[in-house]
Parts: structure tokens; sequence; C-alpha cells
């Protein structure tokens, strides 16, 4: 569709004569219901969109009816049993490689302690477990220093409120 001011204009000429065919008719009819109209033009944009309206409505009902072909039961039957067999392969396919693909995350893992290395992954298991356990008494220590240290510093606080007043 063109937008240029000429062309616009030259259609709304033929339309008051009665020389546009459907397809500028439907032309002039998205360019008045877009939002980039000419000032020229402004005037017209109701009667086009109530024309474009119109237009509509007569392309509904000059539509072909539609119909609707039932599909066969026994074909759609056969696809639904197809997808679903397809699905339930691939689910026992992966379970039964899930099975034989075992990954040890610790395999190949070593630990030095005291110079000597390590590699029992039972060993290193247990030493990470006791780091773990360690790490969340130290971890649980420090939060009650910071607990008591923000008691401190609130009752200082208070202390010197009461000073000051």
């Amino acid at each position: 569709m063109k937008n240029d001011l000429k062309y616009i204009e030259s259609l709304v000429h033929k339309f008051f004569e009665g020389k546009t065919s459907n397809m500028e008719e439907k032309e002039l009819w998205q360019y008045f219901s877009s939002e980039e109209i000419h000032s020229e033009l402004q005037d017209y944009k109701d009667l086009f969109r109530y024309f474009g309206n119109e237009f509509i409505e007569e392309l509904k009902s000059e539509a072909l009816p539609v119909q609707f072909i039932p599909l066969r039961k026994k074909r759609q039957m056969k696809t639904v049993w197809t997808i679903l067999s397809s699905v339930a392969a691939a689910l026992i396919l992966l379970m039964v490689l899930s099975r034989f693909n075992r990954f040890d995350s610790y395999e190949g893992s070593y630990m030095i302690t005291n110079g000597n290395k390590f590699y029992n992954s039972k060993l290193i298991k247990e030493q990470e477990s006791e780091i773990r356990k360690m790490v969340a008494e130290k971890d649980k220590e420090y939060r009650q220093i910071y607990e008591l240290s923000e008691i401190k510093t609130k009752e200082i606080k208070d202390i010197l409120m009461v000073k000051n007043k």
C-alpha cells in the first residue's frame, strides 16, 4: 500500500466518483485506519472508517461456507497409540541406559594430608563430611558472636542516648 499524499488523494477522488475497485477501497480503509493520516486528509478519516467497517461486513457475508470433514477415528487412534508407544519405549530405554551409566564424582579425586596423597574415595567422602561439620560449627559460632556484638552495640547506643538526654 502506498501512503504518499498524491496517491491517497487520487484514490479519494476516484472513490467519490464511484470508480474505485475493491482493492483500492481496501487500501483507503487501511490508510484511514492507521494512526499516520496526513493533516489534509483528516476530514475523511471518520467517513472511511465507517465505510471500512461496512466493507468488512460485506466481505464476511461473501465468504464461502466452511465445511468440516471429520477425521477417521481408526486412523486417529492409530496415531495416538503410535505416539504413546514411542514415548514409553523412549522412557524404558532411558531407564535401562541410566543404570549402566553410574558416575562417581569422586573417581580420580585425591586428598593430601600431612604430605601424603590419598586416593581412597570413602576416606575422601568421610573427610569432606567432617570438614563440612567443622565449617558449620564455625559458622554457628560466628553467628552467635555477631548476634552478641549486635546486642552490645544496641546496649551502648541506648546508654549513650540516655546520657545525652
